[in-house]
């Protein structure tokens, strides 16, 4: 069954206008008009005597017996405007029936007044709404009036123009207005196409040349399509360009009259254009031989999208983005979309239509009530959950939204009038869920499928009320279908289709009960559901009585079998549902939308029913907006330690998940999924910037009790480093290690370049204490004899032009470093480069410590005594370059030393 865009709905029809004529005229003292000035008699409202307004009707409406021609229509609001082919204007408007059958015009047509012009056809009526004004084309002359009620303008206000061949105004201004308050006209005459501005009056613009005349035009914005006898042309605006597109094409005469039927078969240009957006246009294209196509142009003249094709050569083409409605010599409509170009329908006319035109209006709304108690929507909560809103407990303001927003996609618009010679025709959208419905209802939903993916695919992304319209109904078929495919156990594609339909996930939730998420739907915060929808929620109830009402059978093993298959099934179905549903809302996640958490909180009970560790992981280690509450209770009760620890960090709830940590890791917590080490812990003690510094301070002291000395980086590189009380930090440190005291010490004196005499002197003496128990080891006290005896062999004082070095270069350079030389030359850059250390409680360390000759000497120096510093330089070691430093710097230097770590 194809999808239907429109149906066709009779406006004013012969019954109607025959109607008029035989009924009486209303008493002229309570007509409107009857007041009004007649004025000139060439433009004159009829007698108000009844039985003159009788016969006049009787003139115009059948003159010997035949019957005059609607040759233009236009229409406003529930105003339409007739031309007729003897030169009069109707004017009717459309009053609201009190009762009338679902998708028909809600109204009847009355009669509200008419103006004679002279007795020439009317060729065109367009109505401009916005500066409420009207422009009728009658023999080559423009006539202006006043709307609604169509009076004629003075003509010292605004004169008529003669010598028109055709006029447009500019199609981008619909339903807007000018910053002066007026609107543009494009007049085109035997050689020129003339602009005006037109409001309270016509203000004549500019003027663009041409060489032949235009047979029609329209325009968007600064580009205009024109059609004369040759070919179309794309004519700019500014700056004025004319650029020729395609030959006009030509169609046979059709002999109106016996003076046209000398012409015999003569062909006779017949231009067809429309607008298809800003910047496109859409131009048919046609010959003899019942090749018809419509080619699009761009603002540069260039083919785009393909081509369209029709059965006959259309006499009017109407745009309503994304459809084409051509009205066809053939007597029929066809509808294409302008996405894919496809016919989507084909209208066929009553033989007694004889089509005159197609004509794209202001437009009227029609009420569709059974459209409108289908789109009806009201607030909804589980019975469990407590009462149903009464309406009159909701809030006004919402009632009103609920109530305006089904009147607004029940009012569907009908643009495109299609007038034959005596009938005009509104070309109704139709409803797609009126078209559907039934077949829902008959549970024939594969073809209520393929029916709505069709309409889906037809329509555009261009917002409009048409496409909101359309968007509502497809999410009102897509939820009910769902509804009825989860009833028959179908889940998979149930919630495909909640997904497509834009169902609220609560409800979604909600049927899955406690499993997923009890109280998951607050009354405080209703649901809005369609009424439809909400009768079929009500009745299906959860999943499990819906697997309980579909599995049957003697065999209680198999039925259970086939319960629990049918369970994974609406679970698996449910998942996929929300990832997707979360996909959507991947923009916010972890931002704590209400509708995110209600997703995720649902998904990690389904991932922790279903044992999915690997989905439970990815979802906790990104941003989440899972219930604090409900999902430590739910993995705390599953004894998912390591994944509630996870959580937990997720939420920044730190203290939780370092306390986990510590008792998964000490066993106090067992959980199989947990493996990691302590220096995943020392790394996120250094990495986060969410943590406290107490719980910091913490957890590194837990780390060192637990053997992890390497924490005291924790203590240097945390973003709390500048922040710690150092003294505090060096009496903890004491309990555990001296490395992990000496680290933290060279932190404070050689990086953070404190100058606190007792941080110098501890880590001075922490060096010696390295020392001595290096030097308890034999290699390295002889390594300290070898090493002086090493040195002296390098001096040679009597070779002054030979350099010699000073010992604290001699034992920078040496090699192969060895643990002893590493700590002397550390020790020795603190000596020499500090000034803050207490100098004699050092002297008597290294007294005790052993033979370490340089190191006393740079002591001595900072002490002032120099005698001894010089007496150990050059008579214990010979270090006679060192010795003069020692003189030259007062004591300060015996040289540099400078080292690889």
């Amino acid at each position: 069954m194809p999808y239907i865009p429109y149906t066709l709905q009779t406006l004013i029809s012969r019954h109607d206008i025959d109607k008029v004529v035989n009924a009486a005229s209303p008493d002229a003292s309570n007509s409107r008009f009857s007041l009004r000035s007649s004025g000139s008699p060439t433009n004159s409202f009829l007698p108000s005597s009844p039985t003159n307004l009788n016969a006049r009707f009787n003139q115009i409406i059948s003159s010997s017996g035949q019957r005059v021609r609607i040759d233009a229509v236009d229409a406003w609001g529930n105003h339409i405007y007739l031309g007729t082919s003897n030169g009069h204007i109707l004017h009717f408007i459309l009053e609201d029936k009190q009762h009338q059958a679902s998708g028909q015009m809600p109204s009847n047509a009355k009669l509200e007044n008419k103006i004679e012009l002279n007795h020439k056809p009317i060729e065109r009526i367009l109505v401009i709404p916005q500066v409420s004004k009207a422009v009728v084309l009658q023999d080559s002359t423009l006539f202006f009036f006043s709307l609604p009620f169509f009076t004629p303008i003075s003509h010292q206000t605004i004169a008529p123009i003669k010598g028109v061949s055709c006029f447009t105004h500019d199609i981008a201004q619909d339903g807007k207005i000018g910053q002066d308050g007026t609107v543009e006209l494009c007049i085109v005459k035997r050689r020129s196409m003339q602009l005006y501005k037109l409001g309270e009056f016509l203000q004549y613009k500019k003027d663009i040349p041409l060489q032949d005349s235009a047979i029609s035009i329209t325009r968007y914005g600064k580009l205009f399509c024109l059609a004369d006898v040759h070919e179309y042309k794309l004519i700019s605006d500014e700056p004025v360009a004319i650029m020729p597109l395609i030959p006009t094409p030509r169609e046979p005469a059709s002999p109106a009259s016996p003076s046209q039927s000398l012409l015999g078969n003569s062909l006779v240009p017949r231009p067809v254009a429309a607008v298809v957006k800003p910047g496109e246009f859409l131009l048919v294209s046609g010959s003899a031989n019942d090749q018809t196509i419509g080619l699009f142009v761009d603002a540069r003249g260039s083919a785009i999208h393909g081509t369209m094709q029709w059965s006959s050569y259309p006499k009017s083409i109407c745009v309503e983005y994304p459809y084409i409605a051509a009205l066809l010599r053939n007597h029929t409509i066809e509808i294409h979309s302008f996405t894919n170009l496809q016919l989507l329908q084909t209208i066929d006319l009553p033989d007694d239509f004889e089509p005159r035109g197609m004509f794209f209006s202001h437009g009227l709304k029609v009420y569709l009530d059974h459209l409108a108690k289908r789109l009806t929507k009201r607030a909804w909560v589980p019975s469990a959950a407590g009462p149903h809103p009464p309406a009159d407990q909701l809030e006004d303001d919402l009632q009103l939204h609920l109530k305006r927003e089904a009147i607004r996609f029940s009012t569907v618009p009908a643009r495109i009038l299609v007038y034959g010679a005596h009938t005009v025709m509104a070309q109704l959208v139709m409803p797609l869920l009126l078209q559907i419905n039934d077949l829902i209802d008959s549970h024939r939903i594969e073809e209520a499928m393929e029916m709505t993916d069709q309409a889906r695919d037809s329509m555009s992304s261009t917002k409009s009320i048409h496409v909101e319209r359309m968007r509502t109904e497809l999410d009102y078929i897509y939820q009910k279908c769902g509804m009825l495919l989860l009833k028959e156990t179908v889940f998979e594609d149930a919630f495909a289709l909640f997904s497509k339909g834009d169902m609220d996930p609560r409800l979604a939730i909600y049927f899955f009960g406690d499993q997923l998420g009890g109280g998951v739907i607050d009354p405080s915060d209703p649901l809005f559901l369609f009424d439809d929808v909400c009768a079929l929620v009500e009745q299906v109830g959860f999943i499990d009585d819906i697997v309980n009402n579909n599995v049957h059978g003697a065999d209680a093993s198999g039925t259970e079998n086939m319960r629990q298959a049918l369970l994974k099934n609406a679970r698996e179905a449910a998942q996929k549902y929300l990832l997707t549903e979360r996909g959507k809302r991947r923009d916010v996640l972890g931002h704590g939308q209400p509708v995110g958490k209600v997703i995720d909180t649902a998904l990690l009970k389904l991932y922790v029913m279903t044992g999915n560790d690997l989905l439970l992981t990815r979802l906790l280690k990104e941003p989440n907006d899972c219930d604090l509450d409900a999902c430590t209770v739910t993995l705390h009760e599953a004894k998912k330690y390591y994944f509630l620890h996870l959580f937990l960090e997720s939420k920044k709830q730190h203290q939780g998940a370092l306390e986990l940590w510590t008792k998964m890791y000490d066993g106090q917590l067992k959980d199989p999924a947990f493996n990691e080490d302590l220096d995943r812990l020392k790394q996120r003690l250094l990495r986060s910037s969410d943590l406290t510094m107490p719980l910091v301070l913490d957890y590194t002291w837990w780390l060192m009790r637990h053997g992890k000395l390497d924490a005291v980086d924790i203590l240097i590189e945390s973003p709390f480093a500048n922040d710690m009380d150092p003294n505090s930090i060096l009496t903890n440190l004491e309990e555990y290690d001296l490395l992990a005291t000496k680290t933290y010490l060279e932190y404070l004196v050689l990086t953070k370049k404190s100058t606190e005499a007792s941080y110098h002197t501890r880590l001075a003496s922490t060096y010696v204490h390295e020392l001595q128990a290096e030097i308890q080891q034999p290699r390295s006290r002889k390594e300290l004899t070898q090493t002086v005896k090493k040195f002296k062999t390098c001096v040679r004082p009597m070779e002054p032009n030979r350099p010699s070095p000073t010992f604290v270069s001699f034992l920078c350079e040496k090699t192969p470093s060895t643990p002893l030389l590493q700590i002397r030359l550390r020790l020795l850059r603190l000596l020499q480069q500090s000034s803050s250390y207490e100098a004699s409680s050092l002297l008597t360390l290294l007294d005790q410590t052993g033979p370490l000759q340089i190191e006393k000497a740079i002591v001595y120096g900072k002490l002032g005594m120099h005698q001894e510093a010089l007496n150990t330089l050059i008579h214990e070691l010979g270090d006679f370059v060192g010795a003069e430093i020692f003189c030259a710097t007062n004591g300060q230097s015996t040289g540099s030393i400078d080292f690889d770590e």
